[in-house]
């Protein structure tokens, strides 16, 4: 029928509805309430973490993310924090973020050494998470430049749909301990929107983004206050910071942790191995590759260095609703993680 072929060529779930006329049963349309149903659209999202140091390492990022961005094409640039060395100030946001990031951004409120400034079709492309030193590196600190500067509409926390990934941002830091603040322990307010946010979300893909890892073998070390049970609640994976260093970690159903805190500063080594580490990037800069299909999420980790080689590549399937973990299909050949 007609109905049927408009549900096919527009990827839309259909639906039975008969009517009776006159007595009789007739089938008026099988895609009447499909219409409602949101079109899958696959997304790709460049992921960069303890970036904002005005760095050569930032500036060799920022190249190779724009290179994914003129082609073929990023749907979103993502930041799992620690986005301005040292002290998050107002005054360091456009050294810091704007000056590497700007083409993003939406609305955009600073200058920049290579216009036209800003996104220029106004539409944001830019989605950060706070860390610590966009507070100051103290606690009570301020994020009043962050919340001026970025374009967040002053939030510390929210979340963004992205083609089929619905992204949460978390703000993991001690200050929302504070008066004010939602907390950061799985029993805190905040936490209590992530998990009605993630039982809502009707997107196929989902990810948690903040930047204290729950799990890190670097100098930092695990965070317990942020070992949620964000499998449970629904999310595909969490990604988050401040070790300065790359990492994936598995807990034991396959469900992965990723630490991307290589953006920019200063790197930093693995100092004790958590259980569940199996790829470690401590001596490359570089970002997080994100790319979506309707049955599958695939996470890779490029470095900066000349010909932007891939360090790692894992993938999550979906059939018949059931998640596969694994390694995707080519991963690189790495040495044995130092």
């Amino acid at each position: 029928s007609l109905c049927v072929s408009f549900a096919l060529v527009h990827r839309i779930k259909i639906k039975r509805v008969v009517a009776a006329i006159m007595g009789r049963p007739i089938l008026l349309c099988w895609c009447i309430t499909a219409l409602f149903v949101p079109l899958s659209q696959a997304a790709r999202l460049a992921v960069i973490g303890d970036f904002g140091q005005n760095s050569a390492g930032e500036r060799a990022t920022a190249n190779m993310v724009h290179s994914w961005a003129n082609s073929p094409g990023i749907d979103a640039v993502v930041t799992t924090g620690d986005n301005s060395y040292p002290s998050g100030l107002l005054s360091e946001m456009q050294t810091n973020v704007g000056n590497y990031y700007h083409r993003y951004m939406f609305p955009f409120f600073g200058s920049c050494t290579t216009p036209p400034c800003g996104s220029q079709d106004k539409v944001n492309r830019f989605w950060p998470c706070p860390g610590n030193h966009d507070y100051g590196d103290r606690c009570p600190g301020s994020l009043a430049g962050y919340l001026t500067y970025m374009p967040v509409n002053g939030k510390a926390f929210y979340d963004v749909i992205l083609g089929d990934i619905h992204v949460f941002l978390l703000d993991s830091d001690c200050n929302q301990n504070f008066p004010g603040g939602s907390g950061n322990s799985a029993n805190s307010v905040q936490a209590a929107w992530l998990k009605a946010g993630l039982a809502a979300s009707t997107t196929r893909w989902k990810l948690v983004v903040f930047h204290h890892p729950a799990y890190s073998s670097g100098s930092h070390g695990n965070n317990v206050y942020m070992q949620w049970p964000f499998e449970e609640w629904g999310a595909h994976a969490v990604l988050a910071g401040h070790d300065h260093h790359y990492e994936r970690i598995l807990r034991p159903s396959g469900f992965p942790h990723f630490v991307n805190g290589f953006g920019g500063a200063g790197l930093r080594s693995a100092v004790n191995l958590v259980p569940g580490s199996v790829v470690r990037v401590n001596m490359e800069y570089g970002a997080q590759l994100v790319e979506s299909t309707d049955t599958t999420l695939t996470f890779k980790a490029f470095v900066s260095s000349t010909g932007y080689p891939l360090r790692d590549c894992y993938q999550i399937v979906l059939n018949e609703g059931v998640r596969i973990y694994n390694n995707c299909p080519q991963s690189p050949a790495l040495p044995p993680p130092p």
